[in-house]
């Protein structure tokens, strides 16, 4: 055998190695997250169930997994489902809000989201997924993404980002978006980069629909709005061509404006006042 050969086989036992040592050390995190973030007893065992998936190489669909927010109450502040059912059969494009409370550090707000999504439509909600390069989450970053819908984005390599999108929309999956980036307690000023997204939905004659979720007291909330028109979108889109800037902008203030009116007046944030951003849009439109 060549050298370069036993040099090779080191090498693949060492990444082998040091791959399971990052699964592990993610399935340590991810219990912690359980346990730090308030699962109910009879959760917890659904949250190892999911981890047991991941680690088997399973495909992780979240909504399959709603079970571990059990103790809470997931099912009585919940509206807006008519809005969501009738997109059945129909691509869609959910905007929510990036909560940061609740169960889970917030994400128990997605989980449930992607329950009522499925169950009125069917469909896994494909999310756009950013990488937060301050943590070690790049580390199992591409073992998450292939055994999910997750579709990555804020990566090294935006064209594989940008392709991946492309094909979730001729598929016509569902796909998800936060248009702040970030999770916070209150609403945060809209990334302007959204509005690509949210054109591009309106191009392919998706289904744009808003979604705010929140937690309070035990209970989730969810008030789904109905699809917006994309007619008016694409509009806006056609009147500030040249100002992309502007174009950017409005559109994600908008979107973010159409959830912040369902939430409580603490947690609208840079949304405080949803009124001006909905009639800014509205004057826009409606003048062409």
């Amino acid at each position: 055998m060549l050298l370069e050969d036993v040099w090779f086989d080191i090498i693949a036992v060492v990444f082998k190695e040091l791959a399971q040592k990052r699964l592990d050390e993610f399935v340590l995190r991810s219990r912690q997250l359980g346990k730090e973030a308030g699962l109910k007893p009879k959760g917890k065992p659904h949250l190892d169930r999911m981890i047991a998936d991941y680690k088997n190489g399973q495909v992780i669909e979240f909504w399959r997994y709603t079970n571990m927010l059990d103790g809470y109450d997931y099912t009585s502040k919940i509206y807006g489902l008519e809005n969501l059912e009738s997109t059945n059969n129909q691509p869609t494009l959910i905007i929510a809000n990036h909560p940061y409370g609740g169960p889970l550090r917030g994400h128990g707000q997605r989980f449930v989201l992607n329950h009522y999504v499925h169950k009125t439509t069917g469909k896994e909600t494909r999310w756009l997924f950013g990488l937060d390069k301050t943590t070690p989450e790049r580390f199992t970053r591409k073992r998450f993404v292939n055994q999910s819908s997750l579709i990555p984005v804020r990566d090294d390599d935006p064209k594989t980002s940008n392709k991946l999108i492309l094909q979730a929309l001729r598929n016509k999956d569902t796909i998800g978006i936060n248009p702040e980036g970030d999770s916070n307690k209150t609403l945060l000023k809209a990334v302007p980069k959204a509005t690509r997204m949210i054109i591009l939905s309106a191009r392919h004659n998706y289904n744009i629909v808003c979604v705010a979720t929140d937690f309070k007291n035990g209970a989730f909330f969810m008030s789904a709005d109905p699809p917006l028109d994309n007619e008016r979108i694409k509009e806006t889109r056609r009147i500030l061509n040249d100002k992309k800037d502007e174009l950017n902008q409005l559109v994600s203030d908008y979107v973010m404006s159409r959830i912040a009116q369902h939430l409580p007046e603490e947690k609208r944030g840079y949304y405080t006042n949803f009124q001006k951003f909905i009639d800014a849009f509205a004057a826009l439109t409606s003048t062409a």
